[in-house]
């Protein structure tokens, strides 16, 4: 799954560029790359686009923002695309970015009984997160609340598409439940991966996101 993050490298350059209008960015990008401004809102949303991006397209927003190709797009292969296979160290897929899960063996003091220290790995960007166990069985694992800004805008590359997001979260599940920590603690039956902040509502990280209605 090949993933643009031209969303976040907007949001990291919007003090250097001087974003501060709403209305104005995509056209002022599209105005100094010219680059149709339908295909960088789509290609920030991970959305398709009728017009086609082109090298030229790709190689012009590289030169706006001083990024290369491989700081504009993310590669992951999911565990169920063609050529992925967990189980041999030396595949294709082990080489690749990929979505993973970690979860603190020992808790401490720190999360008290019910919360345990994790980590959602995305690609190369390791968030924090929390493990959050319930009385009646139920586990919940999400991002922590104070997340650094640079965090905050990489998940907004997932959060702003529904169908992204989603997709992001299932191979979280999957490798949730079927790690050897949630095997060992199998009593815990439902479980539920957000890529939202522990506890927050939707609209928790919009000090970070540009926004969308506006654009």
């Amino acid at each position: 799954m090949l993933i643009s993050l031209l969303y976040k490298i907007i949001l990291d350059k919007r003090a250097e560029y001087g974003y501060g209008n709403y209305e104005s960015i995509i056209d002022d990008i599209a105005r100094d790359t010219d680059v149709d401004s339908d295909i960088l809102l789509n290609l920030a949303l991970n959305k398709e686009s009728e017009a086609r991006l082109s090298l030229k397209d790709i190689d012009n927003i590289c030169r706006y923002f001083n990024i290369t190709v491989d700081d504009l797009f993310l590669n992951i292969l999911l565990s169920g695309e063609d050529g992925c296979n967990d189980d041999d160290e030396n595949s294709y897929y082990s080489n690749r970015y990929k979505c993973d899960v970690h979860i603190d063996e020992d808790r401490n003091d720190k999360w008290g009984n019910l919360l345990i220290g994790a980590t959602l790995s995305i690609g190369f960007v390791d968030i924090p997160a929390i493990c959050s166990l319930s009385s009646d069985g139920f586990v919940e694992l999400a991002p922590i609340q104070t997340l650094c800004v640079d965090d905050r805008n990489f998940l907004t590359v997932f959060l702003v598409n529904k169908e992204l997001r989603e997709t992001i979260e299932f191979e979280l599940y999957n490798k949730l439940t079927n790690s050897a920590w949630y095997q060992y603690n199998s009593h815990y039956g439902e479980v539920a991966v957000s890529l939202y902040p522990y506890q927050c509502e939707e609209n928790t990280l919009t000090s970070s996101w540009i926004c969308i209605d506006n654009l």
